[in-house]
């Protein structure tokens, strides 16, 4: 079903079903950008990892700052758009899940309760989209993984759940990502997702990039 606006609630995607992105809270956006990583974990949702100190870099914080920056005076509609955590929870083996299942068995723990109640899930990167979509359709997204969990296809699956979740929007039309020329591996990320080169760009604070994009209607024209 189409909508508008980004569903609610974490997204995932059945081509990787190890990964799924988060939302955050706002309250946890404002304690990010002050570098406060126990005040966000307090803020943030039981559903997820313990969030680590890679979101509170300095880079990080300047992104957080400029996303609450972009809500303010928005009433809240850009927040559903704005950056999530990448969650990764390595598959189990049949031995775990059985003790898993025993153990939430004797704690009576609902089969659902138990999905999102993985121990051995960890944050592993951040993704989102700069924004709702522009006049004609188009949104672009930004990620980052952490640097011990870089090259282990993380970021491929993260795109592919936010390249799913932007075809089931009618708002938007094109996806965009925008590359850093020397970045072979964000290259190898976005190429995986379908997006192609589309030209080249100089961003007033990133410098050089080369344009990505997908058209998520089906069709050449970019009108769904």
């Amino acid at each position: 079903m189409s909508t508008s606006m980004p569903p609610p609630g974490p997204w995932a995607c059945l081509s990787y079903p190890a990964h799924n992105v988060h939302p955050l809270l706002l309250s946890a956006f404002h304690a990010l950008e002050i570098g406060d990583l126990d005040l966000a974990n307090s803020h943030s949702s039981s559903s997820i990892p313990t969030l680590p100190a890679f979101l509170i870099s300095d880079s990080n914080r300047a992104i957080w700052r400029r996303r609450l920056d972009q809500i303010t005076g928005h009433q809240g509609e850009q927040i559903p758009w704005l950056s999530r955590v990448i969650v990764y929870s390595p598959p189990a083996s049949v031995e775990e899940n059985a003790m898993l299942y025993l153990d939430d068995q004797n704690r009576n723990i609902s089969s659902d309760q138990h999905k999102m109640s993985k121990p051995n899930s960890v944050i592993v990167g951040r993704i989102g989209f700069h924004g709702p979509p522009s006049s004609n359709g188009t949104v672009e997204v930004g990620y980052e993984t952490s640097p011990e969990h870089r090259n282990q296809g993380h970021a491929k699956a993260a795109m592919q759940i936010f390249v799913d979740v932007a075809r089931g929007m009618e708002s938007v039309k094109i996806l965009r990502a925008c590359v850093a020329p020397e970045n072979a591996a964000s290259r190898r990320v976005v190429e995986s997702a379908g997006l192609r080169i589309v030209g080249r760009e100089i961003h007033d604070r990133r410098g050089v990039e080369d344009v990505y994009e997908l058209n998520v209607c089906g069709n050449d024209s970019g009108s769904c």
